[in-house]
């Protein structure tokens, strides 16, 4: 995960090295009860809801989120938020799975 201040917006960035998502399926990803694999369970996790949740946040702080994605090389999602904090100066930081 790393997060950027830059000028007047934060950008929240996680990244995976998971199967990626086509290009077809990057704006179904946001919509309620989706799922890529509709051979996925609940009993194998997911209820599709996860997206969509981070979309509606991102929305009511003024932010918009979006992926990047290939088929085979996994997938970076950005979210974007206004902070009202002028800067010419980014501040980058980074966390992995052990910084939290």
């Amino acid at each position: 995960m790393k997060m950027c201040i830059i000028q007047n917006s934060i950008e929240i960035s996680v990244t995976d090295s998971g199967i990626g998502i086509d290009d077809s399926e990057k704006e179904k990803i946001f919509r309620r009860f989706y799922r890529i694999d509709k051979a996925r369970s609940r009993k194998q996790g997911g209820t599709g809801l996860g997206l969509a949740i981070a979309a509606w946040i991102a929305s009511e702080h003024r932010g918009q989120i979006q992926v990047f994605s290939k088929l085979g090389e996994g997938s970076t999602f950005q979210v974007h938020f206004p902070n009202g904090i002028t800067s010419n100066n980014p501040k980058i930081v980074n966390y992995n799975k052990w910084d939290y």
